[in-house]
Parts: C-alpha cells; structure tokens; sequence
C-alpha cells in the first residue's frame, strides 16, 4: 500500500486505504496539509516523542504524560543500514507521504519555536523525570508478578 499516511489525512472516504482505487495526486497532498493546518491543534512526530508529549499537554490540556517503553524493536536496523536499493523503492512509493512528513516536521518545529528558549529545559526535565518514573514502574509491574508467585510457592510448601 503506498501513500497510506496522505491518504488517512485527507479525511474522504475514496482515498482511504481501504477504498485505494483513487490515485494520490498533488493535490490530494495539498488537501492533507490543509486538513493538519486547520484541523489538527499540533502536530507530533514519533522521532521527536518526548517533544510531542509537551506540545500535546500543552495543546490540548493532557495531565500527565510519563510513560514507559513497552514493545520496543530491538534488532531494528539504523535508517543508514538499510540498503540503498530497499531505500529508493521506499521513497519511490512513498513520496508524497515523504512530502507530508516535511510539512508536519515544519509545523512541528515552529510549535517548539514557539513554546520558547524555555522549552529545552522543560524537555531535560521531563526526560530525567520520566526515567524516574519509568524505573519504578517496572520494579512495580514486576513485584505485581513476582509476589503472587511467592505466595503460591509458599502455599504450595506448606501444603506438602
């Protein structure tokens, strides 16, 4: 499937993935930057996570925004590791979307501008804080786990 990510920003139900026949031309690409300029109170990207957290709390009044790695690739290969044959068929297919990613970036970079000579203290913070948070929610998910094992294997010595 090619140009997914425009297709779901145009909002129109012949250019969904699911409905796919339609062709995603440039100006269905303006379209979808319409609808995240006047549509979408900011925009976040995945590479710059923590960043689009403070927007969103931000933007849209979100209370807490800590959160812990779950799922995480681990094999994933580095972007400068995929071969560059593997490379162009991506971008082949994925222009406009490419496009559309760049228009979000732009957007996404002038709402941090926006927010500050500020805001890059605020990231550090919530960085160091989170992994405060993180740390200890792992030991409390694991003691979750771990202490009804004890108990089991405690009840299970006594009863033999």
């Amino acid at each position: 499937m090619e140009k997914v990510v425009t297709r779901f920003f145009v909002g129109e139900e012949k250019y969904t993935p699911q409905a796919s026949g339609e062709p995603v031309t440039g100006e269905i690409l303006e379209i979808a930057k319409r609808n995240l300029r006047e549509h979408f109170a900011v925009v976040g990207l995945l590479d710059r996570f923590d960043e689009s957290l403070l927007l969103f709390k931000k933007f849209l009044g979100w209370g807490s925004i800590y959160y812990v790695r779950l799922n995480e690739t681990k094999d994933r290969p580095a972007h400068w590791q995929v071969p560059d044959e593997v490379r162009g068929l991506i971008e082949k297919y994925n222009t406009i979307d490419m496009d559309l990613y760049e228009y979000a970036r732009q957007r996404f970079e002038e709402a941090v501008k926006d927010q500050g000579a500020g805001f890059g203290s605020e990231l550090r913070s919530f960085q160091r804080k989170n992994k405060v948070y993180e740390t200890a929610r792992k030991a409390y998910m694991l003691t979750r786990v771990a202490i009804p094992r004890m108990k089991a294997a405690v009840t299970k010595k006594r009863a033999s």
